[in-house]
């Protein structure tokens, strides 16, 4: 089942959220310290992730410390090895829980005269408890709101947002920036820009959050193709504004809940983007057309008017990939003016309107959810009985060769086959073509604590030409299923 993890911050627990068969359910234990006030808002979107087959979950204490927690026996616990990292000067806020390559990257901002970021990371291969030493380093300008904002990993660096620009972070030279880009028109900055949403497409990472004029009007950018992990911000500036005419939908209310805007590829792979504000809600689909882009006005044939006519509602865009080629595509929907606030699953298919799946109720209290705003399901989706494969690492022996070790866990220890792909786009997947000598895809066994394979590439069959990225993963099935 398509189950994402969220946090449900009144009582203090992380769910999982079926999307399949619509229903919510708690996951252990309520995390007695998480901070239930606005200073840990909904904004923090990308906070719960699920790493070497364990959940984890980055929470704000009301002490002003970021903490770390993770699931195991029924129940959560601080993480043995994770320093608090606390606020002075400043309140402190988690802003992104990510899974990057063989290590798990958690993020938060400092404000006011402290305005400091901070990163603590654990690698794949270590005991368990083992964390880098936290990285804090001061931010140009100092932040002076720090609730956090939307989040994406591209190219294996973390791009994260603040009140101040965009920042990005290195997990593989452990490099945090500590000046912020603000786009070619140096608007990319205040409170609005923790209100907006990425995507990648066609290989190309974009932003858009709200303007002030037209009031409500989306602001769309794109990344500087020139732009490498390897070589940050050589050529200024990094994101530029793509002058798209977007309609608007009035003022975009700033409070402490997020999910105004969310940007995704959907089903039938078209870029989409669907947005609200005081005076309803928008979906438009945007298709690149060489150096420009047709943006087209969706909402009257596609958008329900339960959605569009709707004021300030919230968006999350979420899809479980792990079905391969039957992926469920979710936009979540929060009803936020609503007291109390309603929680919609619906699901799109790209072609036909909007449908809305269930309304999704808390005992007669309605349900707010802090839910993840991601297209890639692999890291926010969690149940207790499927089957998890993580990977360890991935070297190239020689050229056109790529060794992938992973580690396969399952509850029931049952008889595992296993499906290797790679995607050039970071959207798209293929099945990898198989070298000889490794461990086999079918059939493989399984045990609780997880046992250790490899799978050998041939990439020279799947690869024309050389790729500045690769991303690959590894999909687990019960033996003939």
């Amino acid at each position: 089942m398509a189950k994402f993890l969220a946090y449900k911050r009144n009582t203090r627990e992380v769910v999982t959220v079926d999307t399949v068969n619509p229903a919510f359910a708690a996951l252990g234990s309520s995390i007695a310290l998480a901070d239930t006030t606005n200073a840990f808002p909904n904004r923090c979107e990308n906070i719960v992730a699920v790493f070497r087959g364990d959940p984890y979950f980055l929470y704000r204490s009301a002490a002003n410390e970021v903490r770390l927690a993770s699931y195991t026996s029924g129940a959560w616990a601080d993480v043995a090895g994770f320093t608090p990292i606390t606020g002075v000067g400043g309140a402190i806020t988690p802003t992104c829980l990510h899974v990057v390559k063989d290590r798990l990257v958690a993020i938060c901002e400092l404000s006011i005269a402290a305005g400091r970021g901070a990163i603590a990371r654990r690698s794949a291969l270590d005991d368990g408890t083992t964390w880098d030493p936290i990285i804090s380093v001061p931010f140009d300008p100092a932040i002076t709101d720090s609730r956090a904002g939307p989040s994406i990993v591209w190219h294996n660096a973390v791009f994260f947002t603040t009140s101040d620009g965009i920042g990005h972070y290195d997990p593989s030279t452990n490099f945090l920036s500590t000046d912020f880009d603000r786009g070619d028109d140096v608007l990319l900055f205040d409170e609005k820009a923790n209100f907006g949403a990425f995507t990648f497409f066609e290989n190309d990472l974009y932003y858009v959050l709200p303007t002030d004029l037209p009031a409500g009007a989306p602001s769309f950018y794109k990344l500087d193709r020139s732009w490498s992990v390897n070589t940050p911000f050589v050529s200024r500036p990094t994101f530029t504004n793509q002058n798209l005419v977007i309609p608007g939908v009035g003022e975009i209310v700033n409070n402490n809940d997020a999910g105004n805007y969310s940007l995704f590829v959907n089903r039938n792979n078209v870029m989409s983007l669907i947005y609200s504000g005081s005076l309803g809600s928008k979906l438009l689909t945007i298709t690149p057309l060489g150096t420009s882009f047709d943006v087209t006005d969706v909402t009257t044939s596609l958008l329900p008017t339960q959605f569009s006519g709707e004021p300030n509602l919230g968006f999350s865009y979420y899809v479980d990939d792990r079905r391969r080629n039957n992926e469920q595509h979710t936009i979540v929907i929060r009803f936020r003016p609503s007291i109390p606030i309603a929680t919609v699953i619906a699901s799109w298919d790209g072609i036909n309107p909007v449908e809305q799946v269930a309304s999704l109720d808390d005992g007669g209290v309605g349900l707010d959810l802090m839910v993840p705003e991601i297209e890639r399901g692999d890291f926010r989706t969690f149940t207790d009985k499927q089957p998890a494969v993580f990977i360890d690492g991935v070297t190239q022996p020689f050229p056109g060769r790529v060794r992938i070790d992973y580690t396969i866990q399952d509850s029931g220890s049952r008889p595992i086959d296993v499906i290797p792909e790679y995607s050039v786009d970071g959207q798209t997947w293929a099945e990898m073509s198989q070298g000889d000598g490794d461990s086999g895809k079918t059939n493989l066994v399984s045990s609780i604590a997880g046992l250790s394979y490899f799978f050998n590439w041939d990439a020279f069959v799947d690869l024309d030409g050389d790729f500045d990225n690769v991303d690959v993963r590894v999909i687990a099935r019960i033996a003939g299923v």
